[in-house]
């Protein structure tokens, strides 16, 4: 496994953004996403990754991830996950399975958003705090957006995070 060294404060690299005008989201870069799914979509219950372009969404892209569903929704398969998502984590979990991670705070994350949209096959919205180091901590809030081929299946995931920084005593810093 390849480690990668944190940044001395995250504040440098995950940025805050206030909050938007809809109260729905507290960062513009999910709404954006969403927005952009949405369009891609159309009539269609759900778009497939074809249709996503990453030209399209370049400032997003070190926020962004793609997961494979596999075995009907029972394991997932990190395809890609942006450079700042490395970065937070701690480790480059690009190809990894979720059950060959490790750290069992992050397995019950992505269990906890990834299984309403694969079910449902409909945006999921799932929040928390993350403990990056012993003094560093963020919120996040995660939005899941299906993808699938035909349409009916997900078969895969599309990711966007966003993030504040917490200071230890779980105060914005």
């Amino acid at each position: 496994m390849l480690k990668l060294e944190l940044f001395p404060t995250l504040r440098r690299f995950v940025p805050f953004a206030p909050t938007s005008e809809d109260d729905n989201y507290p960062s513009p870069n999910l709404q954006a996403i969403e927005d952009y799914w949405n369009g891609l979509r159309g009539d269609r219950a759900m778009p497939a990754r074809a249709d996503i372009d990453p030209m399209d969404i370049v400032p997003h892209l070190p926020f962004v991830g793609l997961v494979d569903v596999l075995e009907g929704g029972h394991d997932f398969r990190f395809r890609l996950l942006g450079t700042a998502l490395d970065y937070v984590f701690g480790d480059y979990y690009t190809g990894w399975r979720l059950s060959e991670i490790e750290r069992e705070d992050l397995r019950r994350i992505f269990t906890a958003a990834f299984l309403p949209p694969t079910r449902e096959g409909k945006p999921h919205r799932h929040s928390g705090l993350l403990t990056v180091s012993q003094n560093e901590h963020l919120e996040y809030e995660l939005l899941v957006l299906p993808l699938s081929r035909d349409g009916v299946r997900p078969d895969m995931l599309f990711l966007c995070w966003s993030f504040t920084p917490l200071s230890a005593a779980g105060l914005p810093s």
